[in-house]
């Protein structure tokens, strides 16, 4: 029994070994420029072995990585994708990567093109009848150009404009459900609202320049007592965007 034991554990323990891709290059990354990982299947899982830089997933298969500060020792992240295979990367910190794309298996010819890219050049020409919304900090202003529906995906239009003279770093986007009205007494429920895709550039946004963005999400609608918040955060806890879309909003999307 002991043998079969050991030879069941020899052989998942192989099966998990060939389905590992141990990238010995190191990967630099940087503080002022953005590195992408592009990989043959969907991101399922992304773990970073420290918080010395963040990551985003700018579309199924590709993940933006950069760094918090201006050093920060060498760490590692862990990728897991759709087909089953682990990918163990090392990163370091340098201050000018001289690779700023990096690709991973056949992911080469899915690097430019993804399944929204025609709705979203439609979406970008399109004026919407029910934008208007905005928010604004420290003369950063987040504001909603409209929403739009196609294939059962709703394509929401957003421009981020600074207006100051200080460049506003995204730290990271946020997208869920939350309820109108917050009780002390009430446990807050949260539904995040994971994008399918994010278009242009989620890095810095430099000092008096503008940007907008279209998010990919699978259709929904909320209860009247609750509403839709997009949230944009600058990085190391700075200026923070925040967008309230109600259902009676969201009801109104225009098709395409």
């Amino acid at each position: 029994m002991k043998w079969i034991l050991l030879f069941a554990f020899s052989l998942s323990w192989t099966q998990v070994q060939s389905q590992t891709f141990m990238i010995k290059e190191k990967i630099a990354v940087s503080s002022i420029k953005t590195v992408s990982l592009i990989f043959p299947a969907h991101v399922q899982s992304i773990d970073r072995g420290s918080d010395h830089f963040i990551v985003q997933k700018a579309a199924a298969n590709i993940v933006k990585v950069k760094a918090v500060k201006d050093s920060f020792p060498e760490t590692n992240l862990t990728i897991i994708t759709a087909d089953g295979k682990l990918y163990s990367l090392i990163l370091e910190f340098t201050v000018s990567p001289q690779r700023l794309i990096w690709h991973f298996g056949d992911s080469l010819s899915v690097k430019t093109d993804h399944p929204f890219k025609a709705m979203i050049d439609q979406v970008k020409k399109t004026k919407s009848g029910i934008a208007g919304l905005k928010y604004s900090a420290e003369q950063v202003f987040l504001k909603w150009l409209g929403l739009f529906i196609h294939n059962d995906k709703l394509f929401c239009k957003i421009k981020l404009t600074n207006r100051s003279s200080i460049g506003f770093d995204i730290d990271q986007f946020q997208f869920y459900i939350r309820d109108n009205q917050i009780s002390k007494r009430t446990a807050t429920q949260e539904l995040l609202q994971r994008p399918h895709y994010i278009s242009g550039d989620t890095g810095t946004i430099k000092a008096r320049s503008a940007r907008v963005h279209v998010i990919v999400l699978d259709k929904f609608t909320i209860p009247d007592e609750k509403h839709f918040a997009i949230e944009v955060l600058e990085r190391n806890d700075g200026r923070h965007l925040y967008l309230k879309i109600h259902n009676r909003q969201l009801v109104r999307a225009q098709i395409l």
